[in-house]
């Protein structure tokens, strides 16, 4: 067995709950051990994330619902340990249930995440927050997956109906036909030269390995499409051509709508060289024959009927964010009519103030979005690049 191989400790449906290593509670009753004989749900959070946000009110209600089960929220991989408080004491009144901080590794924070990150997050193959796990009153982890699809197995589970065995074999038929294995694989072999700015070995890898198994491509994808965009004035025909490529591998994978839409939006934002500090402040810069491709990724985006799981705050906010995707790449392109119609209409049908104050932080991303949207408009008025 290789070395990276030896690392992986896993934890599958089926498994014994690893302990619940926490450093302190930020809500309600501590809960320093999972005891059996009790059922818990342990949803992993962080600050930065959003969608985390969002599921304050599910698992709340999920609470209210199920007082016997004892709902804990664990900040991971969160760096500023001070905001997760912050946070946290802002929404106090809105969060029903347990909130705890991971231990971490050598005394600090950081986006790699402590104990529970790596016990439960990274051993379970998880790839995006949030991830709740729910552990049965055997100590052993029943299921695991998105805290918006917790409603059916927890209430089985409460009840005494579900069946370990079955959801253990299908967690694993799951891991097998999505290949978990394999990507953790390249992902162990890719993140120090792609992080590290060494394109061509990590371009290799990703070839090598779509080379062996084909179905990795949509995994890695945007990976290559990023690396390619490193050095976008000698690759500028093979990315228009990947970009292609990889909207039909999206178009055609039997994946669920906000993957899709969350890959498709991906192309779009590295085309137009969205991250790009200089391009972000002005999307004329952008070069409009890789922005038009990135027209073409957000029309197929906006073609998807997806739609969040977590409210309607975050369903605004998702739709806000395509649409600033969307005239980003118009702008882009120099079709400036045209984003400043769309930036103006959801200008118009976008009102945060009648969301209130249940989520502070999710209301303040929007308001931003909505400034950067006013500032797109605006120069969308003027004639000539600026």
């Amino acid at each position: 067995m290789k070395a990276a191989e030896a690392r992986i400790q896993e934890l599958l449906v089926g498994d014994a709950a690893p302990p619940l290593a926490v450093q302190e509670f930020l809500k309600g009753e501590p809960v320093f051990e999972l005891v059996p004989g009790d059922v818990y749900v342990v949803e992993l959070w962080a600050s930065w994330c959003g969608a985390c946000i969002g599921c304050i009110p599910l698992l709340t209600k999920l609470q209210e619902q199920y007082p016997q089960v004892k709902v804990i929220g664990v900040s991971v991989k969160d760096p500023d340990l001070e905001k997760v408080r912050t946070l946290v004491a802002g929404q106090s009144d809105n969060i029903g249930y347990r909130i705890a901080i991971e231990k971490t590794r050598e005394q600090s924070a950081s986006r790699e995440g402590g104990e529970m990150a790596r016990r439960w997050f990274d051993a379970s193959y998880s790839l995006g927050l949030p991830e709740a796990f729910i552990v049965d009153k055997a100590g052993k982890i029943a299921w695991m997956g998105h805290p918006g699809q917790l409603d059916e197995p927890l209430a089985k589970i409460v009840n005494g109906k579900w069946d370990i065995g079955a959801a253990a074999a299908a967690h694993e038929d799951a891991l097998a036909r999505r290949r978990v294995r394999e990507r953790k694989r390249v992902y162990e072999k890719l993140e120090a030269p792609y992080l590290e700015g060494e394109s061509a070995a990590a371009l290799g890898i990703i070839n090598e390995a779509v080379a062996e198994n084909p179905d990795l491509e949509l995994e890695f994808g945007l990976y290559k499409l990023r690396l390619l965009m490193r050095d976008q004035e000698a690759n500028q025909g093979a990315i228009l051509d990947y970009a292609e490529r990889m909207m039909g591998i999206v178009g055609e994978a039997k994946v669920e709508p906000s993957r899709r839409w969350s890959e498709l939006t991906g192309i779009a934002i590295a085309l137009s060289q969205f991250d790009s500090k200089e391009v972000n402040d002005d999307p004329t810069l952008a070069d409009p024959d890789l922005a038009a491709v990135a027209v073409q990724a957000m029309r197929l985006a906006g073609e998807i009927p997806y739609e969040q799981e977590m409210g309607p705050q975050l369903n605004s906010h998702m739709r806000l964010l395509h649409e600033a995707f969307f005239v980003h790449a118009l702008m882009g392109n120099g079709q400036m009519l045209a984003a400043r119609e769309r930036g103006e209409r959801i200008l118009g049908e976008t009102d945060v103030e009648a969301m209130g104050n249940q989520n502070a932080e999710l209301v303040a991303a929007m308001r931003m979005e909505l400034d950067t949207m006013r500032r797109r408009v605006e120069q969308c008025k003027r004639p000539g690049p600026t």
